[in-house]
């Protein structure tokens, strides 16, 4: 599903591959639009059918497609060759922000984005050494779009969800990890990102985490409780997903705890 930021919201239903994705990227995507959401919806049932399929062929872990998924660098390209300059950017499950940030090169500019939401297959409890090269990327992204007020990379699906936050307005910069489970984050990293933050917006950094005790049962379900600050997917398509999974009413929810971590 895509939605651009024209006269009014746009659902590109009939676009069902990254082949035909790619296509529309690089040849009928109009070069003004303001806003850009994809995402790349899946079943998480037939996933776990899959994997367990593979597992018994002896496929490696990293087969699993509801868990272990990466975006086309294709697609990435396509997206970034092509030029465009919104507003805000989302895509989800489609591109890796590993591979977005390994695409884009200097030479391209983005003098609007203010927005960018990406998920990132290395947000999972077991990577907890790689996640801290994810934290890097704000101030990479911060470098190379000179508007950009916010960087949201997450990921979610059955039994986890995480989120990395970075939001700057005129007298905060900030990072908040919202997630099911803890992360140790480093010394080493919180003091480069404080640099970074006083180099470009002359703000001390703040750093937060947002601890979710709630049972995460599908990856809209993951969505709901990020309570992301941004729109990666339009309500009624969230509500259609949670739905799928759990029919069950879902309006009785505890809220997540927040303490500052420095």
């Amino acid at each position: 599903m895509a939605g651009m930021g024209l006269a009014r919201p746009i659902c590109l239903m009939s676009i069902k591959t990254k082949t035909q994705t790619q296509e529309f990227l690089h040849s009928k995507f109009p070069k003004t639009v303001k806003t850009l959401s994809m995402f790349e919806d899946f079943d998480e049932n037939l996933a776990a059918t899959v994997r367990a399929n593979r597992f018994s062929r002896g496929t490696p872990e990293h087969a699993n497609m509801a868990i272990y998924r990466r975006g086309s660098y294709r697609v990435t390209e396509a997206l970034v060759s092509r030029s465009v300059d919104p507003e805000e950017l989302s895509i989800s499950y489609m591109v890796d922000a590993a591979d977005f940030f390994g695409t884009y090169t200097p030479a391209l500019t983005w003098q609007n984005l203010r927005s960018l939401a990406l998920t990132s297959q290395l947000l999972h409890a077991q990577n907890g050494q790689s996640i801290q090269w994810l934290l890097y990327y704000p101030g990479a992204a911060a470098l190379r779009i000179p508007s950009l007020r916010r960087l949201v990379i997450w990921r979610g699906f059955k039994g986890s969800a995480s989120a990395i936050i970075y939001q700057v307005d005129e007298e905060h910069a900030s990072i908040t990890w919202r997630s099911t489970w803890d992360l140790d984050l480093t010394p080493g990293m919180i003091k480069v990102r404080q640099r970074v933050a006083l180099q470009l917006h002359d703000l001390k950094l703040q750093i937060f985490k947002r601890l979710i005790y709630e049972e995460i049962v599908s990856h809209g379900d993951a969505i709901h409780h990020l309570n992301l600050p941004c729109n990666v997917v339009d309500p009624i398509s969230l509500r259609q997903m949670r739905k799928e999974v759990d029919p069950e009413d879902q309006s009785t929810r505890r809220p997540p705890v927040l303490f500052p971590f420095i």
